[in-house]
């Protein structure tokens, strides 16, 4: 039977009890490969006791069925750890997994690179998360050597899957197999119907309810959260009755809490942490928002994209990359320019008050969500995975 390896740069958490855990989703990718996979998978994994997870996490599940997790010290990880050698191998191509495809190319083993962040993005992160001049020069310094790394890698792989159409475009010329995947979690199953979404967006229309906005993610510095009180302030300028769930966690929850409260808007804004996916986050998108602001000012293929469109919800968001990318691809993203609070305001002003437009553009968000959804993804995966075998 054909051995199916897969190899991240995702860590793996130890706890004080020594229990390893590792977040709900990247769990439920590697049983979406072994569903799909006719023989054994194998999963590698570092092990660190550091990493701050703000996604809901489980325990590193025993071998079962045709799925088993191998997790090594975080100094121990690379290569070597790979055993027995699979017949094809999925690896990240960050450090210190980017010499692997060039080990493997005397092997019998196929191997595909995953990627997602361009330079361009890269860079960007860099600058919004390090404030200081000599951190940044660093990180840009670094990023450079990095990317000669991620394209020796990408060469010599039989494969290349970028998540994201930016990285696709960018790195996927270079490879001799390459396919696009946008990453989410977002299951046809879950996703309300056509006429659900009309009915929620005629419930605006006919009534005097405030209009619903979200944004959802990661509270740190790289994805922008604190613009959203930016917004809301402009939004309230403009007359605009609405509320603001900001759901999630980080190191800004603090001072998204401040700035909300000293802008007055402590009324309109709901910030009640992480929501479990499943059974908080998808039926507060499909029931109750109507417009989701993306504030990220990088572009990461942030699976937040499609589970936010997989609601039948647009998206007004900042013109990075993966903005861009989707808002030329779906009316049901529409972009505006970063770092602009007082543009995207009017943006969300102007689509709320006009009940027509926001018809169209959630139901062009569901219909894009549905031709990219999880199920869908995984298929296209695996389906490249097994024509890349000799």
């Amino acid at each position: 039977m054909m051995r199916l390896g897969i190899i991240v740069t995702y860590r793996a958490t130890r706890d004080p009890d020594g229990v390893i855990t590792a977040s709900d989703k990247f769990l439920a990718e590697m049983s979406a490969y072994a569903e799909r996979w006719a023989g054994p998978v194998d999963v590698y994994v570092a092990i660190t006791d550091l990493v701050f997870e703000v996604l809901g996490t489980s325990p590193l599940p025993e071998p079962e069925g045709n799925l088993a997790y191998h997790a090594v010290p975080e100094e121990e990880f690379g290569f070597g750890v790979i055993d027995p050698l699979p017949d094809v191998l999925m690896t990240a191509v960050d450090d210190p997994l980017h010499k692997v495809p060039k080990l493997c190319r005397d092997l019998p083993v196929a191997t595909v690179a995953g990627v997602e962040y361009t330079l361009k993005t890269r860079f960007q992160v860099t600058t919004a998360t390090r404030p200081d001049l000599k951190g940044r020069l660093g990180g840009l310094k670094w990023n450079i050597g990095q990317e000669a790394r991620i394209l020796g890698a990408i060469r010599h792989a039989d494969g290349l899957q970028a998540n994201g159409y930016p990285a696709y475009e960018y790195y996927g010329r270079f490879s001799k197999s390459a396919m696009v995947y946008l990453d989410n979690r977002a299951r046809e199953s879950a996703m309300p119907s056509l006429d659900h979404v009309k009915a929620r967006v005629g419930s605006l229309r006919a009534s005097d309810r405030p209009l619903r906005l979200a944004f959802t993610g990661r509270l740190e510095a790289r994805k922008g959260p604190l613009q959203t009180v930016e917004v809301a302030t402009e939004l309230r300028d403009r007359g605009v009755d609405f509320t603001f769930l900001v759901a999630g966690d980080g190191p800004q929850r603090p001072e998204i809490e401040r700035a909300v409260a000293a802008a007055g808007l402590t009324q309109r804004f709901e910030l009640p942490g992480v929501l479990d996916f499943d059974s908080e986050l998808v039926p507060r998108l499909r029931d109750d928002v109507d417009i989701f602001f993306c504030p990220h000012p990088q572009g990461d293929p942030s699976c937040t994209y499609v589970e936010t469109l997989a609601g039948g919800v647009p998206i007004v968001g900042y013109a990075n990359e993966a903005v861009e990318a989707l808002a030329e691809r779906t009316v049901g993203v529409k972009s505006v320019p970063v770092g602009r609070p007082a543009s995207a305001a009017e943006a969300i002003a102007l689509l709320g008050s006009n009940p027509s437009e926001l018809e169209q553009r959630s139901a062009a968000a569901l219909g894009f969500a549905r031709s990219h959804s999880f199920e869908r993804e995984y298929d296209a995966r695996v389906k490249h995975f097994l024509s890349l075998l000799p």
